[in-house]
């Protein structure tokens, strides 16, 4: 409405021009400026108001729910007994806190030690420690994952709980985890003389017999003769040979009057075989039985020592058991190199095979014979074979 008054006078002032004084011409003139300075400014001004009405009203971003997934980060079985990389992906956030996973192995099996090791995972944040990945659980450890997807943990991540997508933020005072054993038999610590398992569909009635005359029945579930094992040890509190060595798995009603020695052929479930192929810095260890169960599992390690430690660790058995029925495979041969020790009358001899792989072997002789003589028996190979890609060095 301004816009059009300024204009009346612009115009009423023209028409008046003619008959004015040189003065008052010069004051019109003046203000002729003046007026036009302001519709000017009028005109931007109306520009600006025209273009804001016309742009659209902006939408606002829609908050994030927290702790909301789009999709699950796991796509295989979380139960125990199995083996898979899920689970070696929760073994390796839980490696990070000691306390709350002594083992610290990423094998990817699920076993006794993950078991525990859930079970401290459950009971630092406030959840029921019972050792199953739960809808809670595994809530949880996707919360975990997404704060953190590239698997890359800062030594603390387990005293902070993540609540955004990426972020996390410091839990109060985390109660400090005393780790969780199992022992709800009051039977633990007691020699078993034997444990007669009716099986079937899924489910076993077991009577166990100790060596002080004692008995015990359970009842176990498992979709397997190897997670009933793995579940009747964790409910006994019994090493896993202990069971594998004293079980007998009979059909149902077999056991009823079972009386007499039932661990006669108890052998038969007893470990069979284990081996392990190592190549591309990891060892595949395939774990087989007599009774014809086996589980796989594997394990991030090259040096054979190592392996046979950490085997013994999960299966809850000696070293000695694991080396008693062990073999090691590798890949093709690349080359050899050996350091001859005159002196010592000894030799050190690199062994490299073709994904890169290396052992050391420390042989008892500077002899060049028998060097490759070992060094054959060692690897398994043939002698000609082995001197050929063999190089030796003198100190």
């Amino acid at each position: 409405m301004q816009y059009f008054k300024i204009v009346s006078v612009f115009l009423a002032v023209i028409m008046v021009a003619p008959v004015a004084s040189a003065a008052t011409l010069s004051d019109s003139l003046s203000r002729m400026d003046e007026i036009i300075a302001q519709m000017q400014k009028l005109r931007a001004e109306f520009a600006v108001l025209t273009t804001a009405s016309a742009l659209p009203t902006p939408q606002m971003p829609k908050p994030a729910v927290l702790g909301a997934q789009s999709t699950s980060f796991f796509t295989e079985s979380l139960e125990a007994g199995e083996t898979n990389s899920d689970i070696k992906k929760i073994q390796k956030l839980l490696a990070t806190d000691r306390e709350v996973y002594p083992y610290g192995v990423s094998s990817g099996f699920f076993g006794p030690k993950t078991e525990e090791g859930i079970k401290n995972f459950q009971k630092r944040f406030g959840l029921d420690p019972v050792g199953v990945v739960g809808p809670a659980t595994k809530a949880l450890f996707e919360l975990f994952f997404s704060a953190y997807p590239d698997d890359i943990y800062p030594a603390d991540v387990l005293t902070k709980k993540p609540t955004v997508l990426g972020a996390a933020t410091t839990a109060p005072a985390p109660t400090p985890v005393a780790p969780v054993v199992t022992t709800p038999s009051s039977a633990t610590g007691k020699s078993l003389a034997s444990i007669v398992a009716e099986y079937a569909s899924g489910e076993a009635e077991v009577l166990v017999k100790y060596t002080d005359g004692t008995k015990e029945q359970l009842t176990i579930n498992g979709d397997s003769k190897l997670k009933v094992i793995d579940a009747i040890a964790l409910k006994l509190g019994q090493k896993k040979a202990a069971v594998l060595g004293a079980i007998e798995f009979v059909s149902p009603g077999a056991g009823e009057d079972e009386d007499e020695d039932e661990s006669d052929d108890t052998d038969e479930d007893g470990l069979q075989e284990i081996t392990v192929h190592i190549a591309n810095k990891e060892a595949e260890v395939e774990v087989e039985y007599a009774n014809g169960d086996d589980e796989d599992f594997t394990l991030d390690e090259t040096l054979e020592s190592e392996i046979i430690e950490e085997i013994a660790d999960e299966l809850n058995i000696d070293e000695d058991e694991v080396e008693d029925v062990i073999e090691f495979t590798y890949d093709d041969l690349e080359k050899i190199d050996v350091t001859i020790d005159e002196e010592d009358d000894s030799a050190l001899a690199i062994v490299t095979f073709e994904d890169g792989t290396t052992k050391r072997v420390k042989i008892g002789s500077a002899d060049e014979d028998d060097i490759i003589e070992e060094l054959a028996d060692e690897l398994d190979e043939d002698e000609d074979d082995v001197e050929d890609l063999t190089d030796f060095d003198y100190k």
